[in-house]
C-alpha cells in the first residue's frame, strides 16, 4: 500500500460524504417515496465501480449528483433542519442511524451530519500533534 491507495481511500471517503449529504438534503422533500434511496444506492455502486476500475471519480460523482438533482421534490429547504453529531460510528453506521434518519425524514424534518472525512483528517492532525492544522476540528 502506498500513496495511491491512500489517495483512493481518501477520495472514496469524500465521495461517500458528499453522497450522504445529498441523500439527507433530498429525502425529506422527495415526491416519490424511496426515490432518493434508490439513487443513493446506485451512486454508491457507481463510485465503488469507478474506484475498482481506476476510472474518473470526479466524473462519476458528477453523474451521481446529477441523478440526485433530477429527483422530483416538493418545496426544498422549507423543513426544520436537525443536525446529527457525535462519535463517527454512531453517525455513520446505518443500523445505528437508520431509524432516526428515516423517522425524522418521514416526520417532515431535514437532517445533516458532520463529515466523516473531516473527522478522519482532524484525527490525523491530532495524532501528529499539528495544532496549527487541527484548530478547525
Amino acid at each position: 500500500m502506498g500513496p495511491r491507495f491512500s489517495r483512493l481511500g481518501w477520495q472514496g471517503i469524500v465521495a461517500v460524504d458528499l453522497l450522504m449529504k445529498k441523500l439527507l438534503e433530498t429525502r425529506p422533500y422527495e415526491k416519490e417515496r424511496g426515490a432518493t434511496d434508490r439513487v443513493y444506492q446506485d451512486a454508491l455502486t457507481r463510485i465503488c465501480d469507478t474506484i475498482r476500475e481506476g476510472g474518473d471519480q470526479e466524473e462519476s460523482l458528477r453523474k451521481s449528483i446529477g441523478a440526485f438533482d433530477r429527483i422530483a421534490v416538493d418545496k426544498p429547504g422549507t423543513k426544520p433542519l436537525i443536525g446529527i453529531v457525535g462519535e463517527i460510528f454512531v453517525r455513520s453506521i446505518a443500523s445505528a442511524t437508520r431509524m432516526s434518519f428515516e423517522r425524522s425524514s418521514s416526520m417532515g424534518r431535514s437532517l445533516d451530519r458532520t463529515s466523516d472525512g473531516m473527522d478522519s483528517l482532524c484525527q490525523h492532525h491530532r495524532q501528529k500533534r499539528e495544532p496549527e492544522k487541527a484548530f478547525l476540528c
